[in-house]
């Protein structure tokens, strides 16, 4: 988010694609999505002693994380979604 056009993109081994496009660029805006999904994970780790491998563990809880994660990310960047021909 700090410089014009900044986009990340992943890509599965199955060929799906997600296109991540910034919608703002203001380091603040940068600054205050960091806290947010920082928070986000403290919270969730709290539910579970804080331990990284009990939250992985628990399938249901985190799908439930990524999805709260996903519709964050959803408020700052333009996600596109695509599969390799």
């Amino acid at each position: 988010m700090r410089a014009s056009g900044w986009a990340d993109l992943y890509i599965d081994s199955i060929g799906k694609g997600r296109l991540f496009i910034a919608k703002q660029e203001t380091p603040a805006e940068w600054y205050e999505m960091m806290n947010r999904q920082r928070d986000l994970l403290f919270s969730e780790l709290a539910g579970k002693d804080y331990r990284l491998l009990g939250l992985v563990k628990d399938k249901v809880r985190l799908n439930e994380y990524l999805t709260k994660k996903q519709d964050m990310l959803a408020d700052y960047y333009i996600i596109q979604d695509w599969v390799l021909p």
